[in-house]
């Protein structure tokens, strides 16, 4: 494409009087492709930015020594909407310094994301050192990928966003899955002093977990269940009055089964912390629906919040001569987390019972989508219409 700056370099031919045999050009760059609106435009998903992400961001990055960039980790999308909402976190003392990772999308999407990635750079107190991968976040399995090679140059992070569009549950277990990346990526962030925040988002249909998975999770279950006193209370008051707690995925009706299954993705993200003696505190759970809002199943997507600290006390001896103890106890931390999910946020409820709230966020989606190229009026009428 042609652009006004590249025309103004080339040699004119020498200007004549006639303007009828010579008449002047104008050349301006063609607008970017009109792309649609998707189920993370609408206003909800600027909730959990804003009520999640950001307020638990902004928590941490104030506690934290005041050294270097704040280091960001995520999967950020052609838009980079996420990066465009969250460099709020950065000011004149700490610069934001990301690093994304985006696969695929076809020529149309790495067209917009250069063109994006220019728009953020832009944006103040972040640094022109940040970086998107083109890869899957899955290379992170591979401790000779390209990702691996940028994660270990980056981190370890102050705030990790896994925003996966489709159920992380998905993929069967073996070598190189996405279970093995982000084990990776906690052991990577073994190396931190300081605590960070884990943001993770996925969808939560049962029909699209694999069955080796879901019969992992079974076994995590009856571990606590079995082991960890207070955990099957814990249950028992998330699941609401039940004859029996369900002891199983499969034992669960539609609700149940949101609901464990927040359970066991918590219980996932506790494991691989404690593996690398860390400790996990789930800050704030919320749920909202991708497809119609009117829609009376329940909510098929969840998006977690967790603050990770590192283990400061020794490590256990396994000899038997040192009274130092293993790291963080797994049930005492797994008790705590049915509770903490009971309290979550449906977030297409709250804002179809608060008017002002919907509203507050719609103009928010609309001034950040703005930012990214899209349309403010035809988005504020798509919104209306879905």
């Amino acid at each position: 494409m042609t652009t006004q700056e590249s025309v103004d370099e080339i040699e004119r031919p020498e200007e004549h009087d006639d303007d009828e045999i010579f008449p002047s050009i104008a050349y301006e760059a063609a607008p970017p492709p009109r792309r649609d609106f998707m189920p993370w435009h609408r206003p909800r998903k600027q909730y959990v930015r804003r009520k999640q992400w950001l307020h638990q961001a902004r928590k941490l990055i104030k506690s934290l020594p005041h050294e270097g960039p704040i280091r960001y980790l995520g999967l950020p999308g052609d838009d980079l909407l996420d990066l465009r909402a969250l460099h709020e976190i950065a000011d004149s003392s700490r610069e934001l310094l990301f690093l994304g990772f985006m696969d695929g999308g076809g020529q149309d999407a790495r067209v917009n994301l250069n063109i994006s990635m220019q728009e953020v750079l832009d944006l103040k107190h972040v640094s022109e050192r940040s970086h998107v991968v083109p890869d899957n976040i899955n290379s992170l399995a591979r401790s000779t990928s390209m990702g691996t090679d940028y994660l270990r140059k980056f981190g370890p992070f102050d705030v990790v966003n896994l925003g996966f569009c489709n159920n992380v549950m998905t993929g069967a277990i073996g070598e190189r899955s996405i279970y093995d990346a982000i084990n990776n990526l906690f052991g990577l962030q073994a190396r931190r002093l300081d605590p960070w925040l884990l943001f993770l988002t996925t969808r939560a249909v049962q029909e699209t977990v694999h069955p080796d998975v879901s019969e992992k999770l079974d076994l995590l279950l009856a571990e606590n269940l079995e082991q960890c006193k207070g955990f099957s209370e814990g249950l028992g008051a998330l699941l609401g009055e039940v004859a029996d707690i369900p002891t199983t995925l499969s034992d669960c009706d539609a609700v149940q089964w949101f609901d464990m299954f927040c359970v066991c993705m918590a219980k996932v993200i506790l494991n691989a912390a404690v593996s690398g003696r860390m400790k996990v505190e789930l800050k704030s759970t919320m749920s909202y629906r991708v497809g119609r809002l009117d829609d009376a199943e329940p909510d098929d997507l969840v998006s977690f919040a967790f603050l990770i600290t590192p283990s400061i006390a020794p490590a256990g001896d396994a000899g038997g001569l040192s009274a130092a103890q293993p790291g963080p106890d797994e049930c005492e931390l797994a008790v705590k987390l049915a509770p903490r999910i009971a309290k979550r946020v449906q977030v297409d409820k709250l804002l179809d019972e608060d008017k002002e709230l919907l509203a507050s966020m719609i103009d928010e989606s609309a001034a950040l989508l703005k930012q990214a190229r899209y349309p403010e009026a035809e988005y504020r009428a798509w919104v209306v219409q879905t």
